[in-house]
Parts: structure tokens; sequence; C-alpha cells
């Protein structure tokens, strides 16, 4: 019996500072003492035509944030795996996505929510 491979899953991970289930234009930056750099807020989450077979998504994030690692469940209240992160630069984004199945497909983004940012929108917490 041959192999059958796993279906590729038609999701991909997105990123802005601009909230995707709404909530305004604002963008919110705090300042990071630690470093000087400027902290912005930023949405990571999923999206595409197979989001409804999407159990949970393990976003792998830069190894220089403390808590690099975060799983996600696809829930009513959350059905595009967002996830809230406050960072000053861009870098690759790594997805670990689980389908209804139990199958986990490997999916990754480099952020681009910096192209975003347009001085007159960003307000300072």
């Amino acid at each position: 019996m041959r192999e059958m491979k796993s279906p590729t899953l038609a999701v991909q991970i997105l990123d802005s500072v601009h909230d995707p289930d709404g909530g305004g234009e604002k963008i919110l930056k705090k300042a990071d003492k630690s470093n000087g750099y400027d902290l912005y807020r930023v949405f990571v989450y999923l999206d595409g035509f197979d989001l409804p077979l999407v159990r949970s998504v393990v976003y792998q994030l830069h190894s220089s944030f403390k808590d690099s690692r975060h799983r996600i469940n696809r829930t009513p209240n959350n059905p595009t795996c967002k996830l809230i992160i406050w960072t000053w630069g861009t870098f690759v984004v790594r997805g670990d996505v689980e389908d209804l199945e139990g199958r986990i497909h490997k999916i990754s983004r480099q952020l681009t929510w910096d192209r975003e940012v347009k001085p007159d929108l960003v307000e300072a917490v």
C-alpha cells in the first residue's frame, strides 16, 4: 500500500498593528526601558479557506522573547487563533497548526507589521 501524503491546509499566518477583529485605527506603542526601543502592539493570527479545520496553533516567536512559544486553541471567542505581542522589530514566526484530524502543518511568515506604521496613527501607552 502506498503512503498518502497529508493534504496541505490552506491557512497562513498574518500580522498587523491593527486588530483584525476591529477596534479602530490607532497603533499602540510603549517604551521599553530595558533597551530604549519603542515596542509596538502586533496581532499575529491565522487566515485562510481551511481556517474552520484548525484545532490549534503553536506560534514560535523569536528566541529573544522570554516566552517564545504560545499554544492558541481556536475557539468561538478566538476563531483566528489571534496572539497579541509587543515587539520592536520584525522576524520570522513559525506555526505548527493542528487540524481537526490531529495532523500538524508547519507554516511560517516574515512579519511585515512595520509597513503599516503611520506616525499620525501612533498612540503611546
